[in-house]
This record gives C-alpha cells, sequence and structure tokens, in this order.
C-alpha cells in the first residue's frame, strides 16, 4: 500500500462502459475483448503518450450518501490504455470488467487516485 500512496499521479473520476469495446487513438487497440483496458480523456492524455502504459487505478470515493460505492478500501485494478475519449469527462473510461474490479457497477463514476 505504501509504494502505491508514495507513487500516486493524479486524481479525478472514472466511469464505465458496457461492451462491445471500441478504442481509437492507440495502435493496436480496436476491437478489443473485454478486460482490463481503459480509455484516457484529455485530462491524460498528452498526444497519446499514454498509450499502451499500464495505469493502477484505486478506488476513493463517489459516495451517495453514507455508502461507497468502492469494493473495500483501497481497492485497485491495473488497465492498459487502449484508446482515447475526446467527450468524456474525468480521468479514464474503464471497460465494465475494470470499474467493478473497484466499485459497484450500480453506479456510473466513482472518484479514484491513479498512478503510471
Amino acid at each position: 500500500m505504501f509504494s502505491l500512496v508514495s507513487a500516486l499521479r493524479g486524481s479525478g473520476s472514472a466511469t464505465y462502459e458496457e461492451p462491445p469495446y471500441h478504442y481509437s487513438g492507440c495502435p493496436g487497440f480496436h476491437d478489443v475483448r473485454p478486460g482490463k483496458v481503459a480509455k484516457a480523456t484529455k485530462k491524460i492524455w498528452n498526444d497519446g503518450a499514454v498509450c499502451g502504459k499500464e495505469i493502477m487505478v484505486m478506488c476513493i470515493d463517489g459516495r451517495e450518501g453514507d455508502v461507497s460505492p468502492c469494493n473495500h478500501l483501497n481497492a485497485y485494478v491495473r488497465v492498459k490504455i487502449g484508446g482515447y475519449c475526446d467527450k468524456c469527462k474525468g480521468v479514464l473510461v474503464l471497460t465494465e470488467e475494470a470499474f467493478a474490479s473497484i466499485a459497484t457497477t450500480d453506479v456510473r463514476a466513482v472518484e479514484i487516485a491513479y498512478a503510471q
């Protein structure tokens, strides 16, 4: 846990999309199977420099009332950046599978911390 906290690059929100997944912007990621893949938003895109990079994503909040949507304290998942979403808000758009690793899919977005 200490190494994750000391390596954090930023925070923001993450959402998810349901299959079928279509990726553009990163070579080699067009139509991918469900898994631990994500789309970057303009907040971290950096002209495609994040393509193929592995990002650790940790659910830190997103409360609706007294109940946290995070699966448990410090729930995290590793995802590979496979595309770009220019109209998306937040930091990342995860696959449903990746999102479900850190939070309930009953909510559409959670607050995250991320590290490269």
